[in-house]
């Protein structure tokens, strides 16, 4: 039976939820719920192919327990996956996968959360701390990167994938776009 990326629960809020995260920033928060997780599940030519990782991100609450920050926050947690159809094998075959490397895309988040904070941009979240850690030989790539961005929390909503898929109404779009590029420039 092939297992499809939909039927792997990445981020299993039985094991994570209550539990504490430090960042080097000295701050200490406990995640309270997982907002959404995603995953690019791809097989191992594809990845070599495009020199990328089938990776996962998990979005989730937090709040704090020690440190400087607001009292609540939001914890986005990037790690390597196994490859497509190798996520059943034995943790000394997933961790031959392992790739210690922080993918562009995660550089790209901490460089723009960055320039967009320094900007004053109030529809961005500020950039509070963020981590690399290697993942232990019980996670799913042993030895493999796992991520984790410490971010304010903002009020209101994230358009998503509404923003682009034409679900949002013309104009709304537009005078979203207008002050991303007006708060990026």
């Amino acid at each position: 039976m092939a297992i499809e990326s939909d039927d792997i629960t990445w981020f299993d809020e039985d094991d994570l939820l209550g539990t504490e995260m430090s960042f080097p920033s000295g701050s200490a928060w406990r995640l309270e719920s997982k907002i959404y997780e995603h995953s690019y599940y791809e097989e191992q030519s594809e990845c070599e192919a495009l020199e990328i990782h089938s990776e996962a991100r998990g979005v989730f609450s937090c709040s704090k327990v020690s440190g400087s920050g607001p009292p609540t926050a939001v914890i986005e947690i990037r790690q390597q996956i196994p490859w497509w159809k190798t996520a059943t094998k034995r943790p000394e075959t997933r961790a031959k996968q392992a790739s210690s490397e922080i993918p562009r895309a995660f550089s790209s988040e901490i460089e723009a959360l960055s320039h967009l904070m320094k900007a004053g941009c109030s529809s961005t979240p500020s950039l509070l701390s963020w981590k690399k850690e290697q993942q232990a030989i019980d996670e799913w790539v042993p030895g493999g990167y796992k991520l984790s961005i410490l971010m304010e929390r903002l009020p209101g909503s994230n358009p998503g994938d509404s923003l682009f898929s034409g679900q949002m109404p013309r104009d709304e779009r537009d005078s979203l776009r207008k002050a991303f590029k007006a708060a990026w420039l």
